[in-house]
């Protein structure tokens, strides 16, 4: 599916499918809530036998947790809550991966890019995602950029068709040994026309 043909319309709702939660940026004082939705999103994955993320995410000082606590700081995180507490958390960074960076068509510089996004157990299967993904694509509008790009798992196929299905193109491939990731997606930001040399 190429993005660059996706209609502007929304589809009709799922019956079943939740609304977009309230989002904010997430503070300091929320990162319990982000590690214990990244912890039980890793989990979900460990079952499925999905390598992918650490078994739990902690607040060790360790890379992963610096890098966290950086989005926060940053204002980059952010928390998607319902009546019933927290259901999502998605990072949307100006910033490529700089392991990846040389690898986006037109540089890096023109699209948000998605990290750590995670929904909660008790609303998967309900087209959250959907939503979620859509929002972050306005956003990216909003923030002047073309473009809203993840890097994802090179032999995560399920991951990969996910995106696909949800207008994301792969736009390239980069192997960065020890990183398993490096499958580049992008989608067209809400913005009505991307950027012509992108």
């Amino acid at each position: 599916m190429s993005p660059d043909t996706e209609s502007d319309s929304q589809p009709e709702p799922e019956p079943d499918a939740a609304p977009l939660p309230a989002m904010r940026r997430a503070t300091e004082a929320d990162l319990p809530a982000v590690f214990a939705l990244l912890t039980e999103a890793a989990e979900r994955l460990a079952e499925q036998g999905v390598e992918q993320w650490p078994a739990r995410f902690e607040r060790d000082g360790g890379w992963r947790a610096r890098r966290i606590e950086g989005y926060v700081a940053g204002g980059h995180l952010y928390l998607g809550s319902d009546d019933q507490g927290y259901v999502a958390t998605i990072t949307l960074s100006p910033h490529a991966d700089a392991d990846f960076a040389h690898g986006w068509p037109g540089g890096p510089s023109d699209a948000l890019y998605i990290y750590r996004f995670a929904i909660a157990g008790r609303v998967t299967g309900r087209h959250l995602g959907d939503r979620l993904l859509a929002w972050a694509a306005d956003q990216a509008a909003q923030a002047g950029k073309s473009w809203l790009r993840v890097d994802v798992h090179r032999h995560n196929a399920g991951l990969q068709r996910y995106y696909e299905r949800r207008g994301f193109a792969r736009v390239g491939t980069v192997v960065t040994p020890p990183r398993r990731s490096g499958a580049l997606y992008q989608r067209p930001s809400a913005r009505l026309e991307p950027s012509s040399d992108h």
